[in-house]
C-alpha cells in the first residue's frame, strides 16, 4: 500500500496559553503530524489528537523560538480536535497534516531539525526504508514557500507551513526537502520521514501438504501486495492470484515470490 496525503489543517495564529482546532482524517492506516511554534520563553506540555496523547519527534530553538514535531500512529478516523497546551500564554502557530497508507510501528523512519538564516533552508534526512515520504513543519521569520522538489501542503504566503515529498523515496537514502524563505531571515525546518504500510508476512515458511488452497492463496495474495515491482526495482514479478489457480499453481507462485522477494524483505522489515 503506498502513502497518500490526506489533508492539512491549521491552528492559524493566535496568543493563548493552548491551541484547538478539528482536524479530519480519513483513509486506512493513518498517521497524524502536528508541527508548532511557540517563543522559548515557553515549553510545550502536551499534544493530543482526540484526546489522545501525541509523541514528539524533534524540537529545537534559537533567536527566541521553538519549533517541534509530534506524530500520532493510527489517529482515530473523522472530526477530532488538535490541543495543544503550553506552559504560559504567548504567540503560537500550529498545523496537523495527516497521511493514509503509512506504517502503524516502528515509526518515524529517520528524523532532523534545522535553522539557518538566508532565503532558504534543506531539510535533509536518510531513510532507511524503502518507499518513504519526507514531511516538515516550517517557521521563518518572513514567509515560506515551497522549493525544488517539495510541496506545501498549508496555505501559502505564512510564516509557517507544513511540507512533504508527494512521492515515494526510491530507494531508500538521502532526500532533502527545499523550502524557500522571503525576505533573508531566520527559518526553522522540523522534518521526519515515515514508511508505507506493508502486509506482515513470514517468507521463510513453506508450503507443505497439509496447507489448505485457500491459505495459500491468502499467502502469494499477500506477497504479491506487499512487495510490488516498483519496490523490487530489478526483481521481475508478475505473479497474480487468480480464482482458477490449481494447488500446485499456487504453491510454486508462494514459492516462487518467497524465493525472489526474501533480500528485499530482510533490508526493510525492521
Amino acid at each position: 500500500m503506498a502513502i497518500s496525503f490526506d489533508r492539512a489543517t491549521g491552528s492559524g495564529g493566535g496568543v493563548g496559553s493552548s491551541a484547538t482546532f478539528s482536524h479530519t482524517t480519513s483513509g486506512t492506516n493513518r498517521m497524524l503530524f502536528v508541527g508548532l511554534d511557540i517563543d522559548t520563553s515557553r515549553t510545550v506540555s502536551s499534544v493530543t489528537y482526540g484526546g489522545v496523547a501525541m509523541t514528539k519527534i524533534n524540537t529545537q530553538s534559537s533567536g527566541g523560538i521553538t519549533c517541534e514535531l509530534w506524530y500520532l500512529i493510527n489517529p482515530t478516523v473523522g472530526a477530532n480536535n488538535v490541543v495543544a497546551t503550553f506552559s504560559g500564554s504567548g504567540t503560537y502557530h500550529v498545523i496537523a497534516a495527516s497521511y493514509a497508507g503509512v506504517r502503524q510501528s516502528n515509526q518515524p523512519d529517520g528524523q532532523s531539525a534545522n535553522n539557518t538564516s538566508g532565503t532558504s533552508i534543506a531539510n535533509t534526512i536518510t531513510s532507511t526504508r524503502d518507499l518513504c515520504w519526507h514531511c516538515a513543519y516550517a517557521y521563518g521569520s518572513g514567509t515560506t514557500s515551497a522549493g525544488a522538489s517539495t510541496t506545501e501542503r498549508s496555505g501559502s504566503g505564512f510564516a509557517y507551513g507544513f511540507f512533504d515529498s508527494n512521492a515515494a523515496i526510491t530507494p531508500a537514502g538521502s532526500n532533502t526537502l527545499n523550502i524557500n524563505h522571503y525576505p533573508t531571515g531566520t527559518v526553522f525546518a522540523n522534518g521526519a520521514t515515515f514508511s508505507p504500510y506493508a502486509i506482515e508476512v513470514d517468507i521463510t515458511d513453506t508450503a507443505s501438504a497439509t496447507d489448505t488452497i485457500s491459505y495459500i492463496r491468502q499467502i502469494v495474495k499477500a506477497l504479491t501486495e506487499t512487495i510490488t515491482v516498483t519496490q523490487l526495482h530489478i526483481l521481475a514479478l508478475t505473479e497474480t492470484v487468480t480464482s482458477s489457480d490449481s494447488y500446485l499453481r499456487l504453491k510454486r507462485k508462494w514459492q516462487n515470490l518467497a524465493k525472489n522477494v526474501s533480500t528485499w524483505t530482510n533490508q526493510n522489515k525492521n
